[in-house]
């Protein structure tokens, strides 16, 4: 590991707390580079995603009042907090050529250097929150949740998520919550997390035989850990009634009694019904609506510490419109209409779904 260290282990640029203090509460964190990661034909995890995500901050209301974050590299220490040595090597390694560290996840010669910037955004975003905005987005490519502490997984490198949690321990931060609402579980920030009270994982996804089949209710944590890992699996079909009640019920009820620090979304937007690799219902407002109640169940727009940091979302048009109704929330007073509006109730499969998840975290949390 000392060649790699001696490369990457450079000290971080730390955003400049004035700066901060005197600007707007939302941060935006992003870079081009993320186009470098090249995908090999006919993959869905590719350059297009970025610039649809692009699309989606440049036709928001806060385009021209965000902060915006530059990229930086994340240093081999910082990574070490999430993710084992040997791992770091091996993406490490992949520098020049091109390849396959799993049988979803390719890399191309700039993949590695892409994923450092990934990461090194994520604790710019990080460190922002933890100064003076309140809010914060996070648009890169690849993606991260599915990266477990020592290998690769589902088109992700480094779990950016994880590792910034990890960055917000090490500036203190003793309750921290992870909500992962991408159509797939995230199996890696599980893993990562499962036995650490001080992350509550918190994920809604689509239930088996959707990748990566985990992510069952009775996944609830091991050891000093067990209860704070929360997982609602529902069946295809779910749309933003569903959600909604699976928030009501349960999610947001168990935010309010946790009292996070800081809150990180893993905001995949592959749960939208336009997206070829999920099955579910939802809409761009739906993402909207979820993103305005998270806000305020953590006491509102000035007070919640919020970063969604982007996993998911394979049509290209479905993930402007989700980026743009997602930043459009954060920055407009105006309530989003209510998931239920339309009339539309739950199935009789998802409410069975929802009550087996209730029994389960009751023996952990009022609900």
């Amino acid at each position: 590991m000392t060649r790699v260290a001696a490369r990457f282990s450079t000290k971080p640029d730390v955003t400049n707390a004035t700066t901060l203090a005197t600007g707007p509460r939302l941060a935006i964190a992003t870079d081009t580079v993320c186009t470098d990661h090249v995908a090999p034909p006919q993959h869905d995890e590719d350059p297009e995603r970025f610039v649809a995500a692009q699309r989606g901050f440049e036709r928001s209301q806060c385009v021209d009042s965000a902060l915006r974050l530059p990229m930086r590299i994340a240093t081999l220490e910082e990574l070490a907090r999430a993710h084992t040595p040997q791992f770091i090597e091996q993406v490490m390694a992949t520098r020049g050529a091109s390849g396959w560290l799993d049988p979803d996840t390719y890399y191309s010669p700039a993949s590695s250097e892409v994923a450092l910037r990934a990461t090194g955004a994520a604790l710019a975003l990080t460190e922002a929150l933890l100064d003076s905005c309140q809010q914060g987005v996070g648009l890169w490519r690849p993606p991260g949740h599915h990266s477990c502490a020592d290998r690769a997984l589902g088109f992700c490198l480094f779990n950016h998520v994880a590792v910034a949690a990890r960055h917000a321990q090490q500036h203190g931060k003793q309750r921290i919550l992870v909500v992962d609402w991408d159509v797939h579980h995230g199996n890696g920030t599980q893993e990562i997390f499962e036995s650490d009270p001080s992350v509550l994982y918190i994920s809604v996804h689509q239930g088996p035989p959707q990748y990566p089949e985990t992510g069952a209710p009775e996944e609830v944590g091991t050891g000093e850990g067990r209860g704070y890992t929360v997982n609602l699996p529902l069946s295809v079909g779910a749309d933003g009634s569903t959600y909604a009640a699976a928030f009501e019920r349960i999610i947001l009820p168990i935010v309010e009694q946790y009292k996070p620090e800081l809150t990180l979304v893993s905001a995949g937007y592959d749960a939208h019904e336009l997206d070829p690799l999920g099955g579910m219902c939802l809409l761009a407002e739906d993402y909207a609506w979820l993103t305005q109640e998270l806000v305020q169940t953590l006491g509102g727009a000035e007070r919640a510490r919020l970063g969604l940091y982007m996993e998911g979302g394979y049509h290209r048009r479905a993930l402007t419109a989700c980026v743009q109704s997602t930043l459009d929330a954060l920055t407009t007073p105006e309530r989003i209409a209510h998931p239920r509006a339309s009339g539309r109730k739950l199935t009789a499969r998802h409410e069975l779904e929802l009550s087996r998840i209730e029994r389960v975290q009751r023996e952990h949390w009022k609900l």
